[in-house]
């Protein structure tokens, strides 16, 4: 999901054709005696089950989990056999409605986001190194229909000439009006922070400092609650926590409160945090909880206004030699938590899906994409999860199966009646997949709006796909 490894960003891989995803469904229960915490969807009311199992392949129905009895296919609910940045014209109606484009150039990036207004502007925002001791963060803003005209925006300059890093991660949580809000990590030589900047009318206000006295390195996230309130939450690699703060309504943010401390925070990578609004001033949190160096695990807290619940668990509940939760990122279904993830032992990793359910029941977790090959531990991997207007899941993926790294976007439609997946390839990139930075946003109209960093070029690209 995110990378921060900047000394490999430049390199390239040996390439070969990418191959399309192997499904699978494997139940993997909660070990309430190998989880010190309470099941965290305490309180968390059972939605609807709006969307199939994720382990159902393209060529299999599903089970009927809230298809829509008048829906009408686009061009979303295509499958395009084509790699969309090799679709040269004329198009295939099979792959209409398809383009890659190129937004930025920055010299090297360590991370990007991308912010989706409701009048269908889109902004980017990436980190651009200028060497390994200065960074700044550059914008680029474009109407949804042509990315080909994108402009500068504003940037977030350093505040020191050299010594200072911005947005070594970041991620952007967008209002309906179409301001931005950007959390991210800020690395100085006079001390690290977490801070929040707001565009407004094309110019970044004073930043809120959320957190002093953190690591060099660490990933963040952000999401406004059902009050317009921002909630963002970080992972700092050096202390290992897992902690947030929320806008208390008086114009600042309620003290820090911590969610999970790591049992060993060398584990190789920053880790992984991810928000979701629910309703009611409802975050849902998901993040990566190290354990040992060999040994991590998928966990979800609860938050509301006065509090976070106790962590749940959510995978390698016994504590075995697997690193798991690795790129975590979570959407809501209904009122009912989806998240997806990396999990990986001995040179083979299967990207899942956990279902956290209320009411004590059993988080259901399911393998959706198997057979992962990544050689070494990783510490991360690109994996973007959402929910679409008519409930069904879209992912966001990147498979590494082959010696390069297949970027894929995966969603659920309706086909006779029933949901089943489908899958199209945006890009085929040199490995090893953390390096490949991507983020992803849904319209109104199923849309998707995607972000991601070309290591083979060097540069931003905007995806999307017109209904």
């Amino acid at each position: 999901m995110r990378l921060h490894a900047l000394g490999s960003l430049l390199a390239l891989a040996l390439s070969a054709s990418g191959c399309l995803p192997d499904f699978s469904a494997i139940s993997v229960v909660d070990d309430a005696g190998a989880d010190a915490g309470r099941d965290a969807g305490e309180g968390v009311d059972g939605g609807v089950d709006a969307g199939t199992d994720a382990a159902v392949p393209v060529e299999d129905a599903g089970r009927d989990g809230g298809v829509d009895a008048g829906f009408l296919p686009t061009a979303i609910d295509r499958r395009c056999p084509t790699t969309w940045t090799e679709l040269v014209e004329p198009v295939a109606a099979e792959c209409a409605g398809r383009s890659v484009t190129d937004v930025a150039i920055p010299f090297a990036t360590t991370g990007l986001a991308l912010g989706h207004a409701r009048d269908g502007t889109i902004t980017i925002a990436y980190n651009e190194l200028d060497g390994p001791d200065t960074g700044r963060v550059g914008t680029v803003v474009f109407d949804q229909d042509a990315p080909e005209a994108a402009v500068a925006g504003p940037a977030i300059e350093p505040d020191s000439a050299f010594g200072d890093v911005v947005g070594t991660d970041l991620r952007i949580a967008s209002e309906s009006s179409g301001v931005q809000h950007v959390a991210l990590w800020y690395r100085s030589d006079f001390g690290h922070e977490v801070r929040l900047y707001t565009l407004r009318g094309g110019v970044f206000e004073v930043p809120v400092t959320l957190a002093t006295g953190v690591g060099p390195s660490g990933v963040v996230d952000v999401v406004i609650d059902s009050d317009g309130r921002r909630v963002v939450a970080w992972h700092d690699d050096t202390s290992g926590r897992n902690a947030s703060r929320r806008e208390d309504g008086s114009g600042g943010f309620a003290p820090e409160r911590l969610l999970r401390a790591d049992g060993d925070s060398r584990m190789p990578g920053d880790g992984a945090m991810s928000l979701v609004a629910g309703n009611t001033r409802s975050v849902h949190a998901a993040f990566q909880w190290a354990i040992t160096l060999a040994a991590s695990a998928p966990s979800y807290s609860l938050g509301t206004p006065a509090m976070w619940t106790s962590p749940t668990t959510l995978d390698n509940t016994a504590i075995e030699n697997r690193t798991s939760g690795v790129g975590a990122d979570v959407t809501l279904v209904g009122d009912e938590p989806v998240i997806a993830y990396l999990d990986w032992r001995d040179g083979i990793g299967d990207v899942r899906l956990a279902r956290v359910r209320g009411g004590g029941v059993m988080p259901e977790v399911t393998s959706h994409l198997m057979g992962v090959v990544i050689d070494d531990q990783p510490g991360d991997h690109p994996i973007e999860i959402a929910t679409d207007a008519n409930g069904w899941l879209q992912l966001l993926v990147a498979d590494a199966s082959g010696p390069e790294v297949t970027l894929e976007y995966h969603r659920q439609t309706e086909v006779a009646g029933e949901l089943r997946w489908l899958v199209d390839t945006i890009a085929t990139l040199p490995g090893p997949a953390e390096e490949v930075l991507v983020d992803f946003a849904l319209g109104a109209d199923r849309r998707p709006h995607i972000a991601y960093w070309d290591t083979s070029r060097g540069v931003v690209r905007y995806a999307t796909l017109r209904p």
